[in-house]
């Protein structure tokens, strides 16, 4: 069972995340709002994949974690966020093993990416 770990600081989406990915026979390991609790996470635990927001709580964004992620890890991650400014694409886009998805999303569309990303 692929494991994937969901840093959302929404609330209702992260439970929302997380019934849609078990729903689909995916194992959710973790389901954190602090960027430096996922970084601190991933260290120890190796998901399949991240579904990572990209406002999160905390000193740390979901970019700011990215990069720190990889520096030590290539897992794949799906940015999911609202933002479509040109400067967060541009950051989004110069991270390896990444898409993003916007918000809101297709449950369909969503399962589907997770799916590609594994291996």
């Amino acid at each position: 069972m692929s494991k994937i770990l969901i840093a959302e600081d929404g609330l209702i989406i992260a439970f929302h995340l997380q019934k849609l990915l078990e729903k689909n026979g995916f194992k959710v390991i973790a389901n954190l709002t602090h960027g430096e609790e996922v970084v601190a996470h991933i260290k120890e635990h190796s998901p399949d994949i991240i579904i990572l927001d990209i406002m999160l709580q905390g000193q740390m964004n979901g970019i700011d974690a990215a990069m720190e992620i990889r520096k030590f890890s290539d897992t794949p991650i799906i940015f999911m966020s609202a933002l479509t400014d040109f400067q967060t694409i541009e950051e989004v886009q110069t991270i390896s093993n990444t898409i993003k998805l916007n918000k809101p999303f297709e449950e369909e569309y969503l399962i589907e990416q997770v799916k590609k990303l594994l291996p």
